[in-house]
């Protein structure tokens, strides 16, 4: 989540497709994204490169779980790999490895043919870095996690500054039941920590979408 100014009501973005931008107006999506804090690209990748993804990444999620029974690692604890860290119960953070495949260069995967970053340059800015990427891995059962933020403000005094970072998330399956998902956020929760007392959002993005906060 970006830290910087947004309205001062986002009540008015909470219904279906009002975060929807596309990636053909950088500079629109840009606008709507400092002003929720949160915005979801429709078809940001292709079905059959989002596929091949998947089918890579159910495959490391299967040498993962191999590796730490291996270890002898208690599942029910939390622990930390340079690789790969527990966040919850079933919900793993996997890093490097799990994106070492060459499907992971192609080249709507690199950072410099993103469809998303004319928008991340509109945010902001041209000179703007990719700081890392990985694959969250939440499994059947998993423990709920949290309210949170993804990152923390500059400065810890709360000086107004446009955003610094932002995450872009890209779903490999349909978040379109209650089992699957949907994200929640609160429109402007970038400005205001903890929890605002604002209207929710829950975003159901189809897989191969774009989802910035």
């Amino acid at each position: 989540m970006a830290g910087g100014r947004v309205g001062n009501s986002m009540t008015h973005l909470v219904a279906d497709g009002d975060l929807a931008a596309t990636a053909d107006d950088a500079d629109a999506a840009a606008d709507l994204f400092l002003e929720a804090g949160v915005c979801v690209f429709e078809a940001a990748l292709p079905p059959s490169l989002v596929a091949a993804c998947r089918s890579v990444l159910e495959r490391k999620s299967r040498l993962l779980d191999e590796r730490l029974a291996a270890r002898g690692v208690d599942l029910q604890a939390p622990w930390r790999f340079n690789e790969v860290c527990r966040r919850r119960f079933a919900r793993y953070d996997l890093r490097g490895w799990a994106l070492s495949d060459a499907i992971f260069t192609e080249s709507l995967l690199l950072w410099s043919a993103a469809p998303w970053l004319p928008f991340v340059r509109s945010v902001l800015g041209d000179d703007v870095k990719e700081l890392w990427r990985g694959v969250v891995d939440n499994r059947p059962g998993s423990e709920t996690q949290g309210w949170h933020r993804d990152g923390g403000f500059l400065f810890p005094n709360g000086v107004d500054l446009p955003p610094h970072c932002l995450t872009i998330f890209v779903p490999l399956v349909d978040l379109l039941t209650d089992e699957l998902g949907p994200p929640q956020f609160f429109p402007g929760q970038a400005e205001t920590w903890p929890r605002p007392s604002r209207d929710l959002a829950e975003v159901w993005p189809r897989s191969g979408r774009g989802l910035a906060e």
